[in-house]
This record gives structure tokens, sequence and C-alpha cells, in this order.
């Protein structure tokens, strides 16, 4: 069985708060497909029928960035 190495528990902890952020991104995208809107500057919450382009964009965007922060340092660990 091999134990786990000083250093890698560092880097471990150094990924944790992007794991933990992207995470709360994506939680925040379920949160806004189960609602059926987003919120957006200026407006306040608004639903999707009254601007789905806005809602589209902001979805996807939300989930790219959720999803980069969740997988990206996790692929440069393994990697490294």
């Amino acid at each position: 069985m091999k134990l786990i190495e000083r250093e890698d528990m560092v880097s471990i902890a150094q990924l944790l708060p992007s794991v933990i952020l992207g995470l709360g991104m994506l939680v925040y995208v379920g949160y806004c497909a189960s609602n059926g809107g987003t919120h957006v500057r200026g407006k306040g919450w608004v639903s999707k029928l009254e601007a789905p382009k806005t809602y589209v964009t902001t979805q996807v965007i939300w989930v790219l960035f959720g999803l980069s922060l969740m997988c990206g340092p996790i692929i440069v660990h393994l990697l490294r």
C-alpha cells in the first residue's frame, strides 16, 4: 500500500479551494435551471422566457467556469 507523501498532501490542499468554488458554481447553475431564470445586473432576477439569450449565455459561462475550476487543477496535478 502506497502512503501519501507530504508533498502530495500540500498540493491536494491547494486544489481544494478551486474544486469547492467550481462545485459552488455548478450548484448555482442547477439553482437557476430549477427556478427557470437568472440574475441580470441592473434588472435583478429575470426568467428564461423574458431573456432567453441572456439565460443561455450565463448558464454556459457558469458551467464552463465551474468545470474548468474543478477539472483544470486536477488535470495539471495528475500530469506532474
